[in-house]
């Protein structure tokens, strides 16, 4: 009874009675060295932490999501319940575009004024993809695959706050210039925090860079409502 009261395990007690049985003086005694070394410990300074501990890693700090990592987080969260998302990878030989890249970069930025980067020539080759494969190229609204027979390429940039997507308008019709600019245009924004609305709305399909985090493969999430994403 003594046991059940002060909650006490009696297979860690020692008993003394006959047999080696556990008496009532046993559980209070048990009861009392523990309430006497728990005092004796609070009693003890603060011991510094041993150079080398890892004990500091278990510190924790909480800090409040902004308004917007909220969204994409929600976002996110929604288009991978609500899809049946699949993943394929393929290999393609960049050679003939590197050598391009490196062939003509320095008249490239001679005449324009930005160096010739990948994105154009991704935007440009899913561009021609999407209009061989329009179904990549739209959206579903009920029982309806609506078909969108423009191009808007939405281009993913990692920001402090979370990835954003501005949207390259018509991009069908923008020249490998005119995409390398808009393109640092809106790494400026983001960088200054001042991409608008504007900037993020609509969009059709959507390139994202995983290499520049060190990826060598990648698993990107749909941009709702968007039907595929190129990673």
């Amino acid at each position: 009874r003594v046991a059940r009261e002060q909650n006490v395990d009696l297979t860690k007690v020692r008993g003394t009675g006959p047999d080696g049985r556990v008496t009532k003086s046993d559980v209070q005694q048990f009861v009392q060295n523990h309430v006497s070394a728990a005092s004796e410990a609070a009693k003890q300074p603060a011991q510094p932490t041993p150079a080398g501990s890892d004990s500091t890693s278990r510190r924790e700090e909480r800090q409040r999501m902004s308004r917007r990592r909220r969204t994409i987080a929600q976002r996110l969260l929604e288009a991978s319940q609500s899809t049946a998302m699949l993943t394929t990878f393929n290999e393609i030989n960049m050679s003939a575009v590197m050598d391009l890249r490196r062939r003509r970069n320095e008249a490239f930025q001679a005449r324009y004024g930005i160096k010739l980067g990948f994105t154009s020539f991704f935007t440009k080759a899913s561009i021609s993809a999407l209009k061989a494969f329009p179904r990549l190229n739209a959206e579903i609204q009920g029982d309806d695959i609506v078909l969108k027979n423009y191009y808007d390429i939405g281009i993913a940039v990692g920001a402090e706050e979370g990835l954003v997507v501005p949207v390259l308008l018509d991009a069908d019709r923008l020249s490998f210039a005119e995409i390398e600019k808009q393109v640092k245009v809106f790494s400026t924004k983001v960088n200054e925090g001042s991409l608008s609305v504007e900037d993020l709305r609509g969009g059709t399909f959507t390139l994202t860079n995983g290499g520049v985090f060190g990826s060598m493969l990648s698993t990107p999430i749909l941009n709702l409502p968007q039907v595929g994403i190129l990673g």
